[in-house]
This record gives C-alpha cells, structure tokens and sequence, in this order.
C-alpha cells in the first residue's frame, strides 16, 4: 500500500519485472518521461532506469519477481532483481539516509 500523498523511489532493476496497480492514481517518473496511470492496470519496470512516483490516491500494487529458489529471505529476492544491494534500500540495514537520519535522532536525544 502506497498512502495518498507519499513521494516513492523504486529501486535499480537489474531485470525486467511486472507490477499490478490494483487500486488508485499516481503519476509516475520512468527515466525521462512521465505520465499518470489509474488502477486497474499493469506495469512493465525499464531495466538500468530508476523510476520515481507521487500518489495522487491510496495505491496498491502487487509485484511479479523471479524467486528461482522459493526463498523467504527478503534480501536474498530483492537482490534476484535489484542492481542496488538490498541492504542499502530503505528500511534495511545500511541504508546511508536511513542510518544518518537514526544518528541525527540519537544525538538529538542526548542533548
């Protein structure tokens, strides 16, 4: 689920995956172009381009990636298909922002 109002960045592609706006509007950035796509429909990622999104409504999606190996492991799938290592993306354990923007919180609590 994307929230209304939520600016997104996707990720590298290192493969070409399929991705099913299910509900809502967004406008959608894809290297140099843009254009507004409304659910219901299907999406193609352009491999070696990031994309960008600003969700005009809620938006769901649901994604269609390889998994040769049924894993679990959410790194492991993410790195099936992204050209950027899993854990440098958002919410996962090196991310650069992320670890800068928990350093900026922790000093700012011992002040």
């Amino acid at each position: 689920m994307v929230p209304k109002g939520t600016i997104l960045t996707g990720t590298i592609y290192k493969i070409e995956c399929f991705w099913v706006m299910v509900s809502g509007e967004m406008r959608l950035v894809e290297g140099d172009h843009t254009r507004e796509i409304k659910a219901p429909c299907l999406l193609k990622n352009v491999v070696n381009t990031k994309n960008a999104g600003y969700a005009h409504t809620d938006c769901l999606f649901y994604g269609f990636t390889p998994n040769p190996n049924n894993s679990r492991d959410l790194e492991e799938v993410i790195n099936i298909f992204s050209a950027i290592d899993a854990k440098q993306i958002q919410g996962m354990s090196e991310n650069k922002q992320q670890l800068n923007y928990e350093k900026r919180l922790l000093e700012h609590e011992n002040i």
